[in-house]
């Protein structure tokens, strides 16, 4: 279950552990069994003692206070043999959560850091240590904007392998890593006002290519890009709100009220960028044509 280490007589995994969700889609079923997604990397449910360990390990302790859980374990990542440089350091080349942050490219779930940890077990599998990974601070909690499928499936995991194989191939660079990083900090907000900004500013970092003329630039070139990765459909008056609020939220100001059309807009919104950093990763040619300003200028103009 656990992966060797290069302590004699010792086996060490990184987790994380997605929780339960209160709704699952009987027609989208979430992961169930064994799913390899590389050679140290791999969805999996850990055994019901075990989790409940980790949940125990990460959580905060009482005094005489023991509620009941009112959440299990829905499916584990695990990374077998990670580096031991040290005992207290979880994750310490950050493979586990570039894997997550591709899982969220896939399909945006609430996994997080909240039950990361480092695991220690003897040869015959007898858990010596737990040690609690980031469990507080930036990534202990991520969030979604529509919770009714908050996991992912067979066919996701399926996709998360291709995504993480060709990310291995070719890691991303300027500007594509910078704006699957704002992709994932926006994941690990709360607040729609802050999730806004973080999207919109991961398109601008794609698009953004003149000194003048802003928002002609993401109207026009977020039409374009909508259409390129397959996204649905943005008009210009869609495109020229949605700049519009990111612009009034960088300046301090609030969404005044979230209606079902903002809610509409952002999720169209973080869709495109979620598609574009999709396609950046699996299509060398459009990666290519997006890392040059050029291009971008040539093909769509302003």
């Amino acid at each position: 279950m656990l992966g060797e280490s290069q302590m004699s007589g010792e086996k060490i995994s990184d987790v994380v552990v997605h929780r339960t969700s209160p709704r699952i889609d009987p027609s989208k079923k979430p992961v169930k069994e064994r799913f390899d997604l590389s050679s140290d990397l791999r969805i999996d449910r850990l055994p019901k003692g075990l989790a409940d360990k980790i949940f125990e390990a990460c959580e905060p302790p009482g005094f005489r206070f023991n509620p009941v859980r009112q959440f299990g374990q829905l499916y584990s990542f695990i990374r077998d043999t990670p580096p031991n440089t040290n005992d207290l350091q979880w994750d310490t080349d950050q493979r586990l959560q570039r894997c997550l942050a591709l899982s969220r490219i896939v399909h945006p779930t609430s996994i997080s850091f909240e039950f990361a940890a480092r695991i220690f077990a003897s040869e015959d599998g007898e858990i010596s240590k737990i040690v609690p990974g980031p469990v507080s601070g930036s990534g202990a909690q991520a969030f979604v904007v529509d919770p009714k499928f908050n996991y992912l499936t067979d066919a996701d995991a399926s996709d998360l392998k291709e995504l993480i194989q060709a990310f291995e191939r070719k890691p991303l660079q300027d500007p594509i890593a910078r704006a699957m990083w704002y992709h994932e900090y926006a994941a690990r907000s709360c607040e729609i006002d802050v999730r806004w900004t973080f999207i919109a500013t991961g398109i601008e970092v794609l698009i953004h290519k003149n000194r003048h003329k802003s928002t002609k630039q993401f109207v026009e070139r977020v039409k374009r890009l909508s259409v390129e990765v397959g996204a649905n459909l943005v008009t210009e008056d869609e495109a020229e709100k949605m700049y519009e609020l990111r612009s009034a939220l960088s300046h301090g100001q609030g969404l005044s009220g979230l209606t079902p059309l903002k809610m509409q807009l952002y999720q169209k919104m973080e869709n495109i960028l979620r598609l574009t950093i999709r396609k950046s990763i699996v299509d060398q040619a459009f990666d290519d044509f997006l890392s040059d300003p050029d291009n971008i200028r040539r093909r769509w103009p302003v």
